[in-house]
């Protein structure tokens, strides 16, 4: 066994930014300036979150849509990734969730 130091707490998980918007401007997912100035502060849904690595990544997706996933990245830089998920929302839709039901009495 090896141990390994690591300055960079980038590696202990993977940020997780949701964003429901009609339009997509790549250029914004990958520039925090720019990204802000447009979707901060309007009636863009944005949540955010975190997971250790992608393979928990896809699962946390898979128990939020309720359907196999398979990331297809758009766009990406040194430090981002953009994955669109347009496709699982759409699958969602056409289904019936339900995360929570009262019991009735």
């Amino acid at each position: 066994m090896k141990a390994q130091i690591s300055h960079n707490t980038s590696e202990l998980s993977l940020d997780l930014m949701f964003i429901a918007t009609d339009t997509v401007d790549l250029k914004a997912f990958l520039d925090n300036d720019r990204f802000f100035a447009l979707y901060l502060g309007n009636e863009t849904g944005i949540e955010s979150s975190y997971t250790e690595n992608q393979d928990n990544l896809i699962l946390l997706l898979e128990f939020i849509f309720n359907t196999n996933v398979t990331l297809t990245e758009l766009t990406e830089s040194a430090n981002r990734k953009v994955y669109d998920l347009t496709f699982f929302k759409a699958v969602a839709d056409m289904q019936t969730n339900v995360l929570f039901q009262p019991m009735l009495q």
